[in-house]
């Protein structure tokens, strides 16, 4: 571990080194399976590129670019047809490398701006560049927006950023809106037989968890959306793990709780919410036991889970 992820984790308060190298850890033993469906699902989302689009569009001319990831390569072509001075970009999976490799090799000709490196960021050293960047471009997010690390690759990231760069998009959301949705089905538990009841297992069973939402499920009615979390990712101090709670209101119908996230930049915004634009990201949910009166929602590092209180 590198001294910069030390200052990091010394500044973010609260994570441990061993938080850290456990999560880096992991990431090297990762499988470099590549889901083909999620790929094609991903290139296909209209929204998704659309915003991408627009803000690479305002914010790359004559400048120098860092994309974290270079996952299908889109976001690097886009920056280099309108206007970037100079794209570095990486991808450790080979698997990805190699096409990325061979589609840059076609598409850009001789063009010098591109350097794509066969890594992950985290591998990435000051001596890569020949300066600091002006703009930080990623796209590193999941249905759970912390599951692909996006949080810890763009802090580690900013050290190849101008102190006058910004990241983009600068600014993620994530928001929590308790619903009554019809179509719900509840987990199975297991019965009793021959005189044994199983409360201790099925208690571990009902813990809240996250399910996604299903295309047969309907909303009737909704309370208000709130932000638990909101990120500035151009800040100087970016906390690796938070909490927040949400009150239902008194006799509240809602039986789950969605939970997707925005991704703002100036007037452009992006939801993956079920109301918004419709997108290749699945909105997730947590089942809302009948009980509860108050839901705590914590993330920390690349992980994010939701507890409740009666």
């Amino acid at each position: 571990m590198n001294d910069f992820t030390l200052e990091l984790i010394k500044r973010s308060g609260g994570v441990t080194s061993p938080d850290v190298q456990k999560l880096l850890l992991a990431r090297s033993k990762k499988s470099k399976l590549v889901s083909h469906q999620y790929i094609v699902r991903m290139m296909n989302d209209l929204a998704r590129n659309d915003f991408y689009r627009d803000i690479i569009k305002k914010h790359v001319p004559n400048k120098s670019i860092l994309e974290v990831g270079a996952g299908a390569g889109l976001l690097s072509l886009l920056a280099l047809k309108y206007g970037a001075r100079l794209v570095n970009t990486c991808e450790h999976n080979e698997l990805l490398y190699e096409p990325l490799d061979g589609l840059f090799a076609r598409t850009l000709s001789n063009d010098q701006r591109l350097v794509l490196h066969k890594k992950s960021v985290f591998d990435l050293k000051k001596s890569n560049f020949r300066t600091k960047v002006d703009v930080l471009l990623h796209e590193l997010f999941a249905d759970d927006v912390f599951s692909e690390d996006f949080l810890l690759s763009v802090l580690f990231a900013k050290q190849f950023l101008k102190d006058t760069g910004r990241v983009v998009p600068g600014i993620v959301n994530v928001i929590a809106r308790p619903v009554f949705a019809e179509g719900l089905k509840r987990e199975p538990t297991i019965k009793p037989y021959d005189g044994f009841k199983f409360n201790e297992l099925n208690e571990t069973i009902s813990r809240p968890r996250k399910y996604f939402w299903s295309k047969n499920m309907k909303i009737k009615s909704s309370e208000d959306a709130k932000v638990i979390f909101s990120l500035d990712l151009n800040k100087s101090k970016i906390p690796l793990e938070g909490q927040c709670g949400l009150r239902l209101p008194r006799k509240s119908r809602a039986n789950v709780v969605l939970v997707y996230f925005e991704l703002k930049d100036g007037q452009n915004r992006l939801c993956t919410g079920p109301d918004g634009q419709s997108t290749h990201w699945q909105t997730t949910f947590y089942v809302i036991d009948e009980k509860s009166e108050y839901i705590r929602f914590h993330y920390k590092l690349n992980s994010f889970w939701a507890t409740f209180d009666s």
